[in-house]
């Protein structure tokens, strides 16, 4: 996820009305409500604004906070004061607070203490109930600097977000996840991204427990009557309150590194002999991308926290990382190699964000691909410097692909949008955030250079070290290192939605250079009339391979038509590639004589270019400017190539043509087709691993037998399967892991009633990630739909953990003949989903619409969904997405369908 700052002041008279660890005996502050200001007749507060921005009435200089947190009480208190700056004079100051319990509040200011009267009011365009905390004071004060000192309480937060609670084994914790703007729910605060102060931090809590947050720990006292524990934390540097965390509970810490920086795993009890790679991995990050900044590592240690239940895949709270426990917690003996995967490119993601995120924060929202595209960009160069045979860098090809897709929507919006509200700054953590502004960082690595585009950025956060920054300030740096208009490139992509289309000609003619005409347009994910794809323009970066050239030729695409030379003392190249190495955001497409002539040399083509080959082949199919009857043979002899990852874009291509072009009718010819393609390289790879063999074989293993049990549905290999299946049910971790889980899910598909139960038992019994979640998923592959039901049922109980229940339900919907059953049970059981698993989670559901690529059962669940979750913040723009999406799945499936399905054989 990301982050913000500003430089602030600390002042050592804090004031905290009643002693922290005195309430520890009797849970919230035990202080009497002050009695209410009576303020003069004054001019009324500043009412809120429609840009979802607090009214500039004082800027936060400095917290001081004191928490008492008991993880077995439903409430916590607090006393905050914050050193402010107030530009004009007032008698209103207007900060964040939701759902928190005012017990007192006043103003210190020109040596005088004022009462101020507390009162909570929506924001402009807020849904999810009052969110601004106004405190009205009994006389105005004057600009300058003022104390704001309140003492509260509040419930522990419900969604896994806020400061929330969980039971695991026999013992009790506190977590926080605060992102993007669950801060007010914790404390009073000015809970914007741009709002940077340092923070001091006391955390009182029962015997027995520990404390950790995001600076070091200063000292810990214990209350006179022995029954609790104060944990005071150093300050820290500038920090939005987003990125402010803690943990607190019976604790199991493990010491790790003490250079580059301290670093420390952090886990609930038992857990921490799971951390060896996790530690390894976060010292040999924190050291490389200190590196590449040229800057150490901004602060005084840092925390990795394994959390039983995390809503997201990681945080990355400035001096103590959050994980969910399966991204860190790996068995080096038991692991995948996806599961080391994730974890280094987890790892990478988050530590890089001390940097980019952290160290120099965005001021808004709107530009919050700075944190998030970045650090995606980051994850894999960083994670290929460490472990270049995981191919992370090669792997987001094919994560490009997925998100060209949801840019191809009319509904797709810009990766820098404005944000007016909280619901609004849910929905902007989206793929096209990530994923875009990551494949957009990496055209412009490619297009200036790497070294150029290094300098830049080390420059960026030279010059905005602890401080705020905006899009434009990153481009100036990059301009001015790389001697280019960097910013006219970058905001072309960013500030408006959609996906280029290159249409490239090469051209041949006696006397003159060859040369390659280049005209760009829009790609859509579905047929578009001439004017939608002349409806904008891009200045778009393209190198073009071809035959025999050492290096591509390139220029810079900035009107609707363009052209490249090749060298002229070379023949005419037998064909072209319009993408090289991949690196351009764009769709490219050649005549048909091009496009036959590109896939008779396209053995000649770098991995990059032939993963890209598969997909935007595909995508033009999509699109309308392909058909889909030359598809059997192209994959037929593109599964042929010698490269695992070039096979694996294969397999993704199977999957959305399994998806989409597929018909009930059609399901038994395709999955002989599937089988045929791939049983002979099942066979080859076998259901073990080879001595030595590389990392990208094992994956490829994986991918080819799920794609032959979940789209081949192969009987052939059930007998090895329910073998291998029984031995895992009775000891774990006695078959290869690479492919447990797939051996797992193809005998459940075929089990009995029995199998839940052993399953549930499994799962309640599993002390580590790498047994629980592929339990989990194992319960959606029932083909029986009542055994189907009864499985999904478990997601609304234990042992099930509510951060598990989106496992369960990817996997079901996996299953192209099971998904009309979990849609119906779905809405059957929503209110009971709705009371057990948070908004983020739910809102994951609308993604199965587009999978169902059913007219009928869009035009059903669309409105179900939309009123299911009115109030659910962040889930507009996904619902609006999976509509379209299954519009334009029914829309190909009409046009390609039949086309496909006579050409199987």
């Amino acid at each position: 996820m990301s982050l913000p700052r500003g430089l602030a002041r600390w002042s050592l008279a804090a004031l905290v009305f009643v002693s922290a660890s005195a309430c520890i005996g009797s849970g919230d502050l035990t202080i009497a409500p002050a009695p209410k200001a009576r303020p003069s007749p004054a001019e009324p507060p500043p009412p809120p604004l429609p840009s979802g921005r607090l009214p500039d009435t004082a800027r936060p200089l400095r917290y001081d906070l004191a928490l008492v947190l008991d993880p077995k009480k439903d409430r916590f208190s607090g006393n905050v004061t914050i050193e402010v700056d107030v530009p004009r004079a007032t008698q209103s100051l207007v900060l964040h607070g939701r759902g928190l319990s005012i017990l007192r509040a006043e103003v210190a200011s020109g040596g005088q203490t004022i009462p101020a009267e507390a009162s909570s009011r929506a924001a402009a365009n807020g849904k999810g109930g009052p969110e601004e905390l106004v405190l009205t004071l009994a006389r105005p004060i004057s600009f300058g600097h003022a104390e704001i000192r309140i003492a509260y309480s509040a419930p522990f937060g419900e969604g896994l977000t806020g400061f929330y609670r969980l039971h695991e084994g026999d013992a009790d914790y506190v977590f926080s996840q605060l992102e993007p703007s669950d801060a007010r729910r914790a404390f009073p605060c000015f809970d914007e991204p741009g709002f940077k102060a340092p923070m001091r931090l006391k955390i009182t809590t029962p015997k027995g427990n520990l404390a950790v947050a995001n600076a070091r720990e200063e000292s810990r006292t214990d209350a006179d009557d022995g029954r609790s524990v104060t944990f005071t934390f150093a300050p820290t540097a500038p920090l939005p309150t987003y990125l402010f965390a803690l943990a607190v509970g019976p604790l199991e810490i493990r010491e790790g590194a003490k250079s580059p920086v301290p670093i420390r795993l952090v886990t609930t009890q038992g857990k921490a002999a799971l951390g060896t790679l996790a530690l390894e991995t976060t010292q040999a990050m924190v050291a490389k991308l200190g590196e590449y900044f040229d800057r150490p590592y901004p602060y005084d240690k840092l925390d990795i926290v394994a959390i039983p239940e995390f809503v997201f895949g990681a945080m990355e709270n400035a001096g103590l990382i959050s994980f969910r426990e399966e991204r860190i917690l790996v068995d080096d003996k038991s692991a995948t190699t996806d599961d080391r995967r994730l974890l280094a490119e987890t790892i990478g993601h988050e530590v890089s964000h001390h940097w980019f995120g952290n160290l120099v924060t965005i001021s808004w929202w709107d530009d919050l691909w700075l944190n998030e595209g970045f650090a995606t960009w980051m994850e894999s160069s960083i994670t290929d410097a460490q472990r270049p045979d995981f191919g992370s860098q090669l792997r987001r090809y094919g994560i490009k692909n997925e998100v060209m897709r949801i840019d191809g929507l009319d509904s797709a919006r810009p990766v820098r949008r404005p944000v007016t509200s909280t619901s609004e700054a849910e929905e902007a953590f989206d793929g096209i955030v990530y994923d875009k502004g990551a494949a957009v960082i990496g055209m412009l690595e490619r297009w200036v250079g790497a070294a150029p585009f290094r300098a830049g950025v080390r420059s960026y956060i030279k010059t905005h070290e602890h401080g705020v920054a905006q899009s434009k300030d990153l481009f100036g740096a990059l301009d001015v290192a790389a001697g280019r208009d960097v910013a006219s490139v970058a905001l072309s992509f960013l500030d408006q939605p959609g996906v280029p289309l290159v249409s490239a000609k090469l051209v041949c003619e006696p006397k003159t250079a060859p040369r390659v005409e280049l005209a760009q347009s829009r790609h859509r994910g579905r047929v578009a009339t001439e004017a939608e794809r002349t409806d904008t323009l891009w200045k778009i970066p393209v190198c073009v391979r071809y035959e025999g050239g050492a290096a591509p030729a390139c220029t810079l695409l900035d009107a609707r038509f363009g052209e490249v030379s090749l060298p002229a003392d070379r023949p005419c190249p037998a064909w072209i590639y319009p993408n090289a190495d991949e690196s351009g955001y764009f769709r490219s497409k050649l005549s048909p004589e091009g496009q036959k002539a590109l896939l008779r040399g396209a053995r000649a083509l770098a991995v990059p270019e032939r993963i890209g080959l598969v997909a935007n082949t595909w995508a033009l199919v999509e699109s309308g400017d392909a058909t889909a009857e030359h598809l059997p043979a192209l994959l037929t002899e593109l599964v042929r190539d010698k490269d695992p990852l070039v096979v694996e874009e294969v397999i993704g291509v199977l999957g959305e043509l399994s998806d989409s072009l597929v018909t009930d009718a059609d399901r038994p010819k395709f999955r002989r087709f599937v089988s045929d393609l791939l049983l002979p390289l099942g066979k080859e790879l076998g259901w073990d691993a080879k001595k030595g063999e590389s990392s990208d074989k094992k994956v490829l293993r994986a991918r080819v037998l799920r794609a032959l049990a979940v789209l081949a549905e192969s009987r052939t290999l059930l007998p090895e399967a329910d073998r291998r299946a029984r031995k895992l049910l009775a000891a774990p971790r006695s078959v290869d892991p690479e492919t447990a889980e797939i051996a797992l899910l193809l005998s459940t598909r075929h089990a009995g009633a029995a199998r839940i139960g052993e399953l549930v038992a499994l799962i309640a019994g599993a002390r580590t990630p790498d047994v629980r979640i592929p339990a989990v998923r194992a319960l959606g592959a029932f083909a029986d739909p009542a055994l189907l039901r009864r499985a999904l049922d478990q997601m609304l109980e234990e042992p099930i953990k509510v951060q598990d229940a989106y496992y369960l339900f990817d996997a079901a919907m996996e299953w192209p003949g099971s998904r009309a059953t979990v849609l119906a049970w779905t809405k059957e059981r929503f209110p009971d989903l709705r009371a057990r698993l948070p908004g983020h989670i739910l809102t994951h559901f609308v993604s199965a619409l587009p999978l169902a690529c059913d007219g009928p059962l869009r035009d059903e669940l669309g409105p179900f969904f939309r009123t299911a979750l009115a109030t659910v913040e962040g889930a507009e723009r996904p619902l609006a997405l999976a509509i379209e999406g299954a519009s334009a799945c029914v829309e190909l499936r009409a046009r390609e369908g039949v086309r496909f399905a006579r050409k199987l054989p």
